[in-house]
Parts: C-alpha cells; sequence; structure tokens
C-alpha cells in the first residue's frame, strides 16, 4: 500500500491507533509479548478495524518479567527486532519493532526505511510526508489537509523511533497512543500548519481557552528552528528537546484570567487557566449569568479533558445552553442538571468522529439559582466551598478504585487494574467523564448533584480541573484564597502556587466569592 492508491489516510491512522491499543491490552493487562506481529497477524473486520491475531510464538511474562533469554529464535524476518536476532532476548519492546516495520508499510508500501548509516531520518520524514501531503492536495477539497499531513509526519517519526536499533530507545504503545492523541489535539487547540511535529519547527502555534463568552483568549508560542538531526540518537533527541523546550515556554506564558459582577450584587467571580507545564491546552472553563423565566441564573463550569480537547471544548459550548432550555431547570433543578448531563453527552457521542472516539472530558459545574447552590460533577475536577474558614467538599472525585465505582465497572464487564495509578480497563484514571466512546459502558457521564442553601456563612466556592487538586489540598486552598478580595487574583494565586508545587497537568481555577 503506497500513498497513491489502497486505503485511505484515516483509515489507516486508525488502523495504526487500534493496533496500539490491542498492544497496550497485551503488553499492560496481559503481560503477553506476541513475537510476530506481522500484517497476516493483524486481521481486518468488516468495518476495517484491526483484530491481533495468530499468538501461537507468544510468551506469557511472569508478574515481576519484563525481559527473557531464549535459544530459539522463530519468527518472520524483516519483523523481528535486532535484539532478539543476534541475541535471543525477548522483551514488550521486540513487538515495538515490529510495530514500527508495519507503521512504516502502511505508510510508503514497503519496509525500506532509513538504517543508522543510511540516508537522514529528517529526508526520510520530510519524504513521506511531502508525498502524502501531494496526495491530499488532489483529493477532495473537503480533505482536511493540515490534520492528515501533521498525522503522516508523527506517523512516520514513531515508525522510526519504532525500529531504533537501541530497544531502550523504543516508546512503549501507551507512548506512542499519547503521541497519536496529541496530534489531534495540538491540530484543534494550536491550529495546523502542515509543519513536521518532531524535528522541525512548530511555528505560531497556540493554545487558546474560550471564555464564557465563546471568543478565545490566546497564548502564542514560537519554537526556534532545529537543525538537522541524522540517525536514531538524533531523531531521540529532537523529541526529548522539543517536549523541553515547550515546558519551558508554557511556564514562560501568563495565564488567561478575568473575572466579574453578578446584576444583582450579590456575588463576584474570577477565573484563571493555564497549561502549566504541558504542551497541550485541553482544559475550558465557563461563567454564564442570564434569566430564566425571569429569574436570573448563576452558572460556572471546569471541563478538564483528555486525550485530546475536543470533549471538553464541546462540553463548554453545549452544556449550559442544554440546561437553561430543560424545561425542569426552574422546578426541578437537580434533576434537569442530571438529565442534562446525560444528554449532552449523548449528543457528543453521537458525532462519533475519528478524534471524538479515544476524547472525554471531566466537568464540576455550580448552579445557582435563587439562595440555592447546585453543584454536579463527573470525574475528578473538584468543587469545595468555604464556610466559616474550613473548607467543605461539595463534590466527590470519581477513581475507578473507589468500592463503589469499581464495583459499577466490573458488573459491566469491565475491570480496574494498576498502572501507575488506578485505571478503568487499564486505560483510564477517572471512572466517570463526558466522552470516551470507547469505554463508554464502563465510564459514565451521570453527575453527582449536591446542593446547598447559601447563607452569611458560605464565603466563597472554589471550581477547579485536577491539575490543582494533585498537589493543593481542600484547606490550603481556602487558606491561600481567603485574605485575596479580589476572585481573579486568587485564581491567578492559586495557579502560581500549583505550578510552585510542580503540577504536571494543565489548571483552570474559577472563584465564585459571595458578598
Amino acid at each position: 500500500m503506497t500513498e497513491s492508491c489502497g486505503l485511505e489516510w484515516h483509515k489507516r491512522f486508525e488502523i495504526i491507533r487500534r493496533i496500539c491499543l490491542g498492544l497496550h491490552y497485551l503488553h499492560k493487562d496481559c503481560n503477553i509479548v506476541h513475537l510476530d506481529l506481522t500484517p497476516q497477524n493483524i486481521l481486518l473486520d468488516d468495518n476495517m478495524l484491526p483484530k491481533i491475531a495468530d499468538f501461537g510464538m507468544s510468551r506469557l511474562f511472569g508478574q515481576q518479567q519484563s525481559r527473557v533469554i531464549t535459544q530459539n529464535r522463530l519468527g518472520t524476518l524483516g519483523y523481528m527486532a535486532p535484539e532478539y536476532i543476534d541475541n535471543g532476548l525477548i522483551s514488550f519492546k521486540s513487538d515495538i519493532f515490529s510495530l514500527g516495520v508495519i507503521i512504516i508499510e502502511l505508510l510508503i508500501g514497503s519496509r525500506d526505511y532509513p538504517q543508522s548509516s543510511e540516508a537522514s531520518f529528517e529526508h526520510f520524514i520530510e519524504n513521506v510526508f511531502q508525498k502524502w501531503r501531494n496526495r491530499f492536495e488532489k483529493t477532495s477539497k473537503h480533505t482536511p489537509l493540515e490534520i492528515y499531513s501533521q498525522q503522516v509526519h508523527t506517523c512516520t517519526a514513531i515508525g522510526l523511533r519504532c525500529v531504533d536499533s537501541d530497544l531502550n530507545k523504543r516508546p512503549s504503545a501507551w507512548d506512542i497512543i499519547e503521541m497519536l492523541n496529541a496530534t489531534e489535539s495540538e491540530n484543534r487547540r494550536s491550529g495546523v500548519n502542515g509543519r513536521p511535529l518532531v524535528d522541525k519547527a512548530v511555528s505560531n502555534s497556540s493554545f487558546s481557552n474560550g471564555k464564557g463568552s465563546g471568543q478565545g483568549a490566546t497564548c502564542s508560542i514560537d519554537f526556534a528552528r532545529e537543525g538537522n538531526s541524522n540517525g536514531a540518537e538524533q531523531l531521540s533527541t529532537s523529541f526529548a528537546s522539543l517536549k523541553e523546550q515547550m515546558v519551558q515556554l508554557a511556564a514562560s506564558c501568563q495565564p488567561i484570567s478575568g473575572g466579574g459582577l453578578s446584576p444583582n450584587g450579590l456575588l463576584c467571580y474570577g477565573y484563571a487557566s493555564t497549561p502549566a507545564k504541558r504542551a497541550l491546552m485541553e482544559d475550558f472553563y465557563d461563567t454564564q449569568i442570564d434569566s430564566v423565566d425571569g429569574v436570573t441564573v448563576q452558572m460556572f463550569g471546569v471541563y478538564d479533558g483528555h486525550g485530546g480537547a475536543i470533549a471538553a471544548e464541546y462540553v463548554k459550548e453545549h452544556l449550559f445552553s442544554n440546561l437553561i432550555k430543560h424545561p425542569k431547570f426552574i422546578t426541578d433543578p437537580k434533576a434537569a442538571i442530571s438529565e442534562t448531563y446525560n444528554h449532552t453527552d449523548s449528543e457528543f457521542l453521537k458525532a462519533d468522529s475519528l478524534q471524538a472516539r479515544n476524547a472525554g472530558s471531566t466537568a464540576v459545574t455550580a448552579i445557582i439559582v435563587g439562595d440555592r447552590l447546585l453543584v454536579a460533577n463527573v470525574g475528578d475536577s473538584r468543587a469545595i466551598i468555604c464556610k466559616g474558614g474550613h473548607a467543605i467538599a461539595v463534590s466527590r472525585d470519581h477513581k475507578p478504585d473507589q468500592t463503589d465505582e469499581r464495583q459499577r465497572i466490573e458488573d459491566a464487564g469491565g475491570f480496574v487494574m494498576w498502572d501507575g495509578t488506578w485505571r478503568v480497563c487499564g486505560l483510564l484514571p477517572v471512572s466517570r467523564a463526558f466522552g470516551n466512546k470507547l469505554l463508554k459502558q464502563y465510564v459514565l457521564a451521570d453527575p453527582e448533584v449536591k446542593e446547598e442553601v447559601l447563607d452569611s456563612s458560605h464565603e466563597f466556592l472554589i471550581l477547579a480541573s485536577h491539575g490543582l487538586w494533585d498537589v493543593v489540598n481542600n484547606q490550603e486552598a481556602v487558606e491561600i484564597v481567603k485574605p485575596i478580595q479580589d476572585p481573579e487574583d486568587a485564581a491567578k494565586r492559586l495557579l502560581q502556587e500549583a505550578y510552585k508545587r510542580e503540577t504536571s497537568e494543565n489548571t483552570t481555577v474559577v472563584i465564585v466569592r459571595f458578598l
């Protein structure tokens, strides 16, 4: 299959991604090395979805085992890792080498990729990129040229990393999944320009986060063009260098922030949002004040995306607008909120785009109707309220290892396993979220809704994504905010504290101070 014939690009990309998901499951959940991963052993169903087959040569490792030496070197030449051929060494990285060969075949139709002493990796990547781009330019005007071109470039670079002769430089299946997801997220958040992702500049890219009005505030980031790189070592260094530049530049960006005062003068609010040390921004927030049946309604939300920003962006754009249309919103707001969460999730899933299949988003929202405060959440974005100087949690983080959540997941046929943290089916570290179509039967968007009747003892409310809560506990957040009367300044101060404590996540904070 060359770039000029055969499968359309989006199908090839989906095949690559799903093979990686299958390998991640085999390696992390089953502790199995396939050891004969070839195109012949990957079956495509009627929907062109790949299934890894033929486990006749597979090895099952013990729980603490990650490699083994064998004298029997069986397999398919051209797909066998060099350390296996030369020394009989078997590890999970043996499958990654085979995966790299398959990716390259899907890109160029052959296994003719450069070795360390041959033509530069950069030249190979650029050549594949240009051939595919030429094909895209000749096809329908509806082809998403820039998105597809950037995916081609990323997949080519990944393929070359996978076939590195040094097994320690090969990525894991999960690393590749994150790279592929990051490509989609980068395209949506920063605007695609068709330039190489890896060892070239990413010029004039940016992250943006929409305000309540839907207008985005933008923080631009420019990367210096790196010199030519030759061989696997230089390519690996290029990835590390680009990542470090992204981290440094993200840290130097000023957060997006703002605030306002309610029409009745009973509260003021402020928000602040930053990518922190992440290269991609997947957080969103929303602040809206509206009138429904003559009743003033004040709505605040924080949405933390994963697997790309598309789900979080969708929820930000549709959740509150769906809510105020609900016929029971004023008479039974608790039921209306719950039904709207689920309805918005269903509508997002109907989109069924390639970008939406793995994307998801947590959410925490606060709705104020008169003196009623209703807080709803799915996932690990959290709400706390300061009452009499004390932090009171008004939401519960939804984690897979919680007894009730784990039981629900297992009753639905899923499982929870440890992989650095507890994960649903070894993949997702939260048990409720919008989106996540492939895990939907286990990962619900059914919110928990808690209600408070506001009185003079309620001082302020904090909504934040887990980038804050990973490093700052509830009472610490309250102590930081208490002396700062301006909620926008208080929100920015929490971001500074989270960054100081080395949060590794996007961080968004909304503060509502009751007057």
